[in-house]
Order: C-alpha cells, then sequence, then structure tokens
C-alpha cells in the first residue's frame, strides 16, 4: 500500500518540473552563447521553436560542432546528459496515470506507466529517489554549465529580462 498521498505527488511533480526546466535553460543559455552575434531573445526563439528535448539536443549539438572547443563540447554532452536525465524523472510524473484502490483517493496510488506497460507503487521513498535523482542531474548541469561559461569569460546568468513587457 502507498504512504504517498495525492499532495505527495503533486509536490513531487512540481519540483521534477522545475528541474527539467531549469537543466532546459542551462541549455538554452549554452545555445545563446554559442550564437554570440544573435540577440538573447532571438537565440531564444529558435531554441524553443522545438518542442522536444532530443531535437533542442540535436540542434545544440550540430552548432557545437562548429562553434565550441573540443572541451566545451564536452561540458555540453553533460549538460545534456543532465537535462535528459532530469526530463526522464519528469517524464515518468507527468505522462503517468495515477490509480487508487481506494474511492477517496487516500489509499492504494499506483501509477500506469503506459509506455513501459506496468504498474508500479508510489510511495514517499519513491518520490524521494525520483526528486533526488533529478537534483542531482540539474545540480551536475550547474557544473557544466559554470565550466562552459568560465572557458568563454561569460556571465553564467540567465538572461530573461527580454520576457518583461
Amino acid at each position: 500500500m502507498s504512504d504517498a498521498s495525492i499532495e505527495d505527488f503533486h509536490l513531487a511533480a512540481g519540483k521534477l518540473l522545475q528541474n527539467a526546466s531549469t537543466n532546459e535553460l542551462f541549455l538554452a543559455k549554452v545555445f545563446e552563447v554559442l550564437l554570440s552575434g544573435a540577440s538573447v531573445r532571438i537565440a531564444h526563439a529558435a531554441f524553443y521553436s522545438l518542442d522536444s528535448l532530443n531535437g533542442k539536443a540535436n540542434l545544440l549539438r550540430r552548432v557545437a560542432e562548429v562553434a565550441a572547443t573540443e572541451s566545451e563540447r564536452k561540458c555540453i554532452d553533460r549538460l545534456i546528459e543532465g537535462a535528459k536525465k532530469s526530463n526522464s524523472q519528469r517524464n515518468s510524473a507527468a505522462h503517468s496515470l495515477l490509480i487508487f484502490d481506494a474511492p477517496d483517493l487516500k489509499s492504494g496510488m499506483r501509477n500506469i506507466r503506459l509506455k513501459a506497460q506496468k504498474f508500479e507503487m508510489i510511495s514517499k521513498a519513491s518520490l524521494a529517489a525520483m526528486i533526488l535523482t533529478s537534483s542531482e542531474a540539474m545540480t551536475e548541469g550547474q557544473v557544466a554549465l559554470k565550466e562552459f561559461c568560465d572557458s568563454r569569460k561569460v556571465s553564467v546568468l540567465l538572461d530573461v529580462t527580454y520576457l518583461d513587457p
């Protein structure tokens, strides 16, 4: 039986979404730096024109082939791996169907992973493990982004001021 509540699941899903989104922002920052002649707004418009993480990773790798050094490409590969790891945890929560064994939605919470064609019990421990994996991936991304930005002597800060009206 599950010891996790629907609120525990929602809180975990929010944390997983935030970690995955942050890692994606790290990729966007690298893309912006590699397109050094373009404005942040144009770089982000191009990067976010792709919906899937795989598409964004492929775009970033192709640009890196012509605009990054070997050591920078290694940082980019680590960033992409971190983004994929955190996105995988997010997908686990976002693309699942919750089933409850009791009509009060308080016991027996299970997750149906339709793609994997299996049921999994959801517990506080399983949610914590997903958050830990995702958080570690975000930390790995932060380290790789800092190394990349340091190599270019640019700020690691993410500029989203163009979004303000």
